[in-house]
């Protein structure tokens, strides 16, 4: 029934008559007004400044890195030898100097917005004493790894002095967000300075001439540009295709692309062709600096929830019985041959090929206790006033006791691990490499203790504490000038007669802080034979000074310059 515009239906399922609806009627549609476009911010004064600051960051940086430079054309220099790229050696105080650049322009960039507290101020403090490691010391194998230790730290710190992260501390994921800002912002705001420079441009012509002839022009002209950007890649597939298929067209214009080169670029050390280099550089520079100079909006934060609590009791607690029995007997084992003292010399290279099971077994070791600090179920406790239960924020008691027999193990493995390594390095001798190596079965240990003290305290801070952990050991594995350690060693190991063969062809990758134990093997009876072999080291870290370039001088050359 259909009354007044209104009508009665009944469901057809119940049967029961439903309330009548007032039938709609179509509403006039009101005209929609265009929306004026948001022109997109204009670049301020600030801006053009990070961009001059991109300038003088290029031009540092292909005065410190310029190939010529950095070739390892000074046969003979004490530790240029090792980790070298295409023949090219990390530079010394010129990487100083562009390290601290890089750093102060980015702060210089992110102004008074920036946060400092007191977790960025020890990130920046640790920043800018890994920045003075190449000048102070001139081992190359460090250089290398403090490179990347300096990118994940400075990364990590700028991005908190950005405040691009609502908490301050440091955590997992703010680091991870950070390599992400770091990653993009490399090539995400390359064009940012030509496209404000087009506009400005185009505003000016605009402004002077505007007629119809002119905006043809420029139409012709950004044609052009169009084509040209079309063409460029579709050229750089076709032409390796041609090339391939008929080698003297492929000689033709690789002549031809040769000649061109030496028309343009007659001498690649010529201040031309530097400057076309760090011009093409500097857009790179300032993509990092805006990245985190011109975001005003603080990023949101993943909400953080409790994490899924899916390993039962029983299940972790046999899986952790099972590796405590494995390890108890691996370790009465060790107890009986190994830290009893029965390894002699000979022992030295089965205790170096053991050693690298054992620091992964540690390492295994490391991930699964941290699956189960973090996942194993949480034991429940009565609530108070009622029956029910709730979870009290540890794992069961079970667990944590097999738990704590499990880090108590690696820590045992840890130990033989160090012994074996100890024996190779008694019988072998000492070498950077080998260092290294305790410093990895210190930071495991460091891990360990965090562990420990993350089923005591549910609350703890297990990443930032173990970042912490692992930056100080770094920043102490430094500053203890890891090359003349590894010359004492060797040299008071000669001289106690526990080497008996002098390897001299290692000296030569260690830097001049090794020359002070030189000269004492140089004096001794020990080195009778290798004198001549001795000096000839001797004299080459002396011609350092003389012979490198101003970018691959560090205080050891200095040094040694200055006492000659």
């Amino acid at each position: 029934m259909q009354k007044y515009g209104t009508y009665m239906e009944q469901d057809r399922s119940s049967g029961v008559p439903q309330p009548p609806q007032q039938i709609k009627q179509p509403q006039p549609t009101q005209p929609v007004e265009p929306t004026t476009p948001v022109s997109p911010q204009p670049f301020a004064s600030r801006d053009w400044a990070i961009v001059a600051m991109a300038l003088a960051q290029a031009v540092l940086w292909v005065t410190v890195f310029w190939p010529s430079d950095l070739y390892i054309s000074y046969p003979g220099i004490p530790g240029l030898t090792d980790w070298t790229i295409l023949g090219l050696a990390l530079p010394g105080i010129g990487l100083t100097l562009v390290q601290l650049a890089g750093l102060g322009c980015t702060l210089c960039a992110i102004g008074r917005r920036g946060r400092y507290d007191r977790t960025t101020v020890p990130l920046l403090a640790a920043c800018m004493m890994m920045c003075t490691f190449p000048t102070l010391f001139g081992n190359q194998v460090l250089r290398v790894l403090n490179c990347l230790v300096l990118w994940v730290t400075e990364t990590h710190a700028l991005f908190l002095v950005a405040n691009l992260y609502p908490a301050a501390g440091v955590t997992l994921a703010s680091l991870v967000a950070a390599l992400q800002n770091r990653i993009v912002s490399l090539v995400c705001y390359v064009p940012k300075p030509f496209v404000e420079l087009g506009r400005a441009v185009a505003a000016r012509r605009t402004a002077l001439q505007a007629s119809s002839g002119d905006a043809r022009d420029r139409s012709q002209v950004r044609e052009v540009l169009l084509g040209v950007f079309v063409a460029v890649p579709l050229l750089a597939v076709v032409y390796p295709l041609l090339a391939s298929a008929d080698n003297v067209f492929a000689a033709i214009l690789a002549d031809a692309g040769n000649a061109l080169a030496r028309a343009l670029f007659p001498d690649l050390d010529s201040l031309l062709c530097r400057m076309v280099f760090a011009l093409i550089l500097a857009p790179f520079l300032f993509s990092l600096m805006w990245g985190l100079a011109r975001t005003n909006e603080t990023a949101t934060a993943p909400a953080r929830t409790a994490p899924r609590r899916g390993l039962r009791t029983t299940s972790v607690a046999v899986v952790l019985a099972a590796l405590n029995l494995m390890y108890a007997l691996f370790v009465a084992v060790q107890l009986v041959f190994l830290f009893a003292g029965f390894s002699t010399a000979t022992y030295a290279e089965d205790a170096r090929s053991g050693f690298f099971q054992l620091v992964a077994v540690a390492s295994i070791n490391v991930i699964v206790s941290l699956v189960v600090v973090r996942f194993a179920e949480l034991r429940r406790v009565p609530r108070a006033g009622n029956d029910s239960v709730e979870p009290c924020g540890r794992p069961s008691p079970v667990v944590t006791v097999l738990l704590w027999l499990l880090v108590a193990m690696t820590f045992a493995i840890l130990a033989s691990a160090a012994l074996r390594m100890w024996l190779y390095v008694d019988a072998y001798g000492l070498t950077i490499l080998r260092c290294l190596t305790f410093l990895g079965m210190a930071f495991i240990a460091v891990v360990l203790a965090m562990l420990v003290a993350k089923t005591f305290v549910p609350s703890f801070g297990f990443y930032r504490a173990a970042f912490a952990g692992g930056l100080a050991l770094w920043l102490v594995f430094n500053l203890v000038n890891i090359d003349a350690v590894i010359a004492n060693h060797n040299v008071d190991a000669i001289i106690n007669g526990s080497l008996e063969q002098i390897d001299i062809d290692y000296f030569w990758h260690l830097s001049s802080d090794a020359d002070v134990a030189l000269k004492r093997l140089e004096t001794s009876s020990a080195a009778r034979g290798y004198r001549l072999a001795i000096r000839e080291r001797l004299e080459a870290s002396a011609k350092a000074k003389s012979e490198l370039p101003w970018q691959m001088q560090c205080l050891p050359y200095w040094r040694v310059g200055q006492a000659k």
